[in-house]
C-alpha cells in the first residue's frame, strides 16, 4: 500500500468515525438534540460518546433523563467515555439504572487520558463497571490508561470474571504489576468466547518472565479461541518473546500478533526478536512429518523480518493443503526409500503396498497447487490482516504474494519421479511373471 492510499483509507475511516458518532459536548443545544435522539431511538444513533479531550467539561446534561432513555433505546451499540472524570460528574442513580436495564449496548470504551490518568476506582466509572458487571451484556471491554490506585485492577479483575460473554479484552497503558498481570490472565484463561486480547503494560514497562509464561500458558491452553493478541504497548524482551512464540506450536486459533506499532524503532526487531524462532514455527523443515506438525494458523506478525512467505502460505483456508504446500517448497526430492522398507513384509519381501497412498498423496498434492492463490483473502472477506501493511512502514510483502500465486509446485513431475523411484528399487514387481517367462522362451528359441 502507498503511503497516499494509506492517507486516504486513514481519512476515509476518520470520515466514517465521526459521521457514525454523537457526543455529549458542552454545548447544551447539542446536548438536548443527543438526549432527544437517544430517547427517540434513533436508529441512526449507534455510538454514545460522552467527554473530550483533556480540560472538557459536560455540564448541563440531564443524566437522569438520559439514562431512561438508555434503558428503553434497542439501537445504541457502544458506550464511549474519554477522559470522564474531567468536570464530569454523574450522581444521579438514573443514569445506572438506565444503563443496566438496557440491552443494546455491548461495547464500552473507558479512555482515561494517558497525561491525567482517572482512577478506574471513583465512583462514576466504577458505578458503571459494577452495572455490566450485574447485567453481563458486554462483548467488547476497552480500557485505556486508567489509574489503578484504591483497588482499580481488582474492579477490573471482577469486571472480567463476570463478563462471560465477552470477546474482545483490551487493558491497554495502565501500567499494571506483575501480581495484577496474573490476576487478569487467570481470570480470562479458559474462556472459550473471547477472540481479541490486548495488553499493554505501558512503552516503558516490561513483561516479567512470570507474565509471559501465563500468557503462554492461556495460549497452550486448548480451549483458547485468541485469534488476535496484541502486545505491542510493553517493553518487550528477546526471551519473552520467545517464550511467547514456542507455545504456539500447537496453536489452531491465534491469526495475528502484533509486536511492535508503526512507531517502533527498527532496531527493536533486531534486538528483540530471532527471527528463526518464527521461522520454525512457521515451517520446521528438519523432516517431512516436522513440516505437518509446524503452526499452519499465525498469519501475521508485525516485525520487520517476519516471514512473509510462510504467513501468506498460512491464509490458505484448507490447512492440509498449507502443509503440502510448505512439504512441496521445503522438500523438492522426497525420499521414498524408508517407504521402501515399511511396505516390507515380516520375511523382507519388498512390496508396492506404499504406492497407492504415494500417488493418492501426489493427487492431494494437485488439489493444493491448483486451488486459488492465497491473495489478500480470508474466507471470502477482505482481508483483516492488509493493516499490518500500514502498521509497518518497513513492509514490501506484495512480492510475496506474487511469488505465491506464481510459484511452480510441480506436482506432476514429482509425482512420477517417485513411481519411478519404486519401479528402481522393485523392477520385478512392475513387470508381470508371465511376461518375464515369455521373453525367456523366445531367448531360447
Amino acid at each position: 500500500m502507498s503511503s497516499k492510499d494509506f492517507t486516504k483509507k486513514v481519512q476515509s475511516c476518520a470520515h466514517n468515525f465521526l459521521i457514525s458518532m454523537e457526543e455529549l459536548y458542552t454545548n447544551e443545544e447539542k446536548n438536548e438534540e443527543t438526549l432527544r435522539r437517544v430517547e427517540q431511538n434513533d436508529d441512526t444513533l449507534t455510538t454514545l460518546r460522552i467527554g473530550g479531550s483533556t480540560g472538557c467539561v459536560v455540564d448541563g446534561v440531564d443524566f437522569s433523563r438520559l439514562g431512561a432513555g438508555i434503558a428503553n433505546n434497542n439501537e445504541l451499540r457502544e458506550l464511549i467515555l474519554i477522559n470522564p472524570m474531567s468536570g464530569l460528574s454523574i450522581t444521579d442513580e438514573g443514569f445506572y439504572d438506565g444503563i443496566e436495564r438496557n440491552s443494546s449496548i455491548q461495547k464500552l470504551l473507558i479512555n482515561c487520558c494517558s497525561i491525567l490518568r482517572r482512577n478506574i476506582a471513583n465512583e462514576e466509572l466504577h458505578g458503571i463497571l459494577k452495572t455490566y458487571q450485574e447485567n453481563n451484556n458486554l462483548t467488547s471491554l476497552d480500557i485505556w490508561s486508567a489509574g489503578l490506585q484504591n483497588g482499580g485492577a481488582n474492579i477490573i479483575t471482577t469486571t472480567l470474571r463476570r463478563c462471560t460473554n465477552l470477546k474482545n479484552i483490551v487493558i491497554f497503558d495502565c501500567r499494571l504489576t506483575t501480581p495484577q498481570l496474573l490476576s487478569m490472565l487467570e481470570t480470562i484463561r479458559g474462556r472459550s468466547s473471547l477472540e481479541v486480547l490486548g495488553l499493554g503494560l505501558g512503552f516503558d514497562i516490561s513483561i516479567e518472565t512470570a507474565g509471559w509464561e501465563a500468557l503462554s500458558t492461556l495460549l497452550e491452553d486448548p480451549t483458547c479461541n485468541i485469534h488476535t493478541l496484541d502486545i505491542s504497548r510493553n517493553e518487550l524482551d528477546k526471551e519473552g518473546v520467545t517464550t511467547l512464540a514456542n507455545s504456539l506450536v500447537n496453536n489452531t486459533k491465534l491469526k495475528k500478533l502484533k509486536l511492535f506499532n508503526q512507531n517502533a524503532n527498527p532496531l527493536d526487531y533486531i534486538r528483540i526478536v530471532d527471527e528463526d524462532v518464527f521461522s520454525t514455527l512457521l515451517c520446521n523443515t528438519r523432516s517431512i512429518n516436522s513440516i505437518y506438525l509446524s503452526n499452519h494458523t499465525l498469519q501475521s506478525v508485525s516485525y520487520r523480518f517476519s516471514p512473509d512467505l510462510l504467513l501468506n502460505l498460512n491464509r490458505g483456508t484448507k490447512k492440509n493443503h498449507v502443509a503440502i504446500k510448505k512439504i512441496l517448497r521445503f522438500h523438492p526430492n522426497i525420499d521414498m526409500k524408508p517407504l521402501f522398507e515399511l511396505a516390507s513384509s515380516e520375511e523382507g519381501e519388498q512390496s508396492l503396498k506404499a504406492l497407492p497412498y504415494i500417488i493418492e498423496w501426489f493427487e492431494r498434492a494437485m488439489n493444493a497447487a491448483t486451488e486459488e492463490g492465497t491473495g489478500r483473502h480470508l474466507d471470502g472477506n477482505v482481508n483483516e490482516w492488509d493493516d499490518d501493511v500500514s502498521d509497518d512502514p518497513f513492509s514490501d510483502s506484495d512480492s510475496e504474494f506474487d511469488e505465491e500465486e506464481t510459484y511452480d509446485y510441480k506436482v506432476q513431475e514429482r509425482k512420477l519421479s517417485a513411481i519411478y523411484e519404486f519401479a528402481l528399487a522393485m523392477p520385478l514387481l512392475f513387470v508381470p511373471i508371465s511376461h518375464i517367462k515369455g521373453e525367456d522362451k523366445k531367448r531360447k528359441r
